[in-house]
């Protein structure tokens, strides 16, 4: 739980950063309104006029999200880290593919669908092995 927490934590501050960047007078249109309808017909809108910086920062946030996710779960892991960040990878693409449904995007970033299991393994992939105890006999095979 909060593998997956620091990773929406992580993308939402990226996104944020980039929407701030990119495109703020969009985002303020879109605090403009209350009804949550209008306000998915205006976050719809936004994503066609948004720049392709703008766009492209989003996907990044979506895969240093995952990658975070999968460093969080291989740090708190004593055992088998690369399956726990893979969980994480495949908790955070369900809700990458929930967001993708639910909100229209260009097809070039359904492709990013195909970075989040291999961003939370390169997040694992930053911790390093355990280290061997000093205590502990070698063990030499034939």
């Amino acid at each position: 739980m909060v593998s997956i927490a620091v990773a929406v934590f992580v993308t939402q501050i990226l996104e944020s950063l980039g929407h701030f960047a990119f495109s703020r007078d969009l985002i303020e249109e879109i605090s403009a309104f209350e009804d949550p309808d209008e306000m998915k017909e205006a976050y719809v809108s936004m994503v066609e006029k948004m720049s392709f910086p703008a766009k492209l920062s989003v996907l990044i946030s979506w895969f240093l999200g995952a990658m975070s996710g999968g460093f969080i779960s291989s740090l708190m892991s004593s055992t088998n880290k690369v399956f726990h960040a893979k969980m994480i990878g495949y908790i955070y693409l369900f809700f990458t593919i929930l967001t993708l449904l639910n909100i229209p995007h260009p097809w070039w970033m359904w492709l990013s669908v195909f970075l989040i299991i291999p961003a939370s393994f390169i997040g694992s992939s930053f911790i390093p092995a355990k280290a061997k105890d000093s205590e502990e006999p070698e063990i030499i095979e034939p």
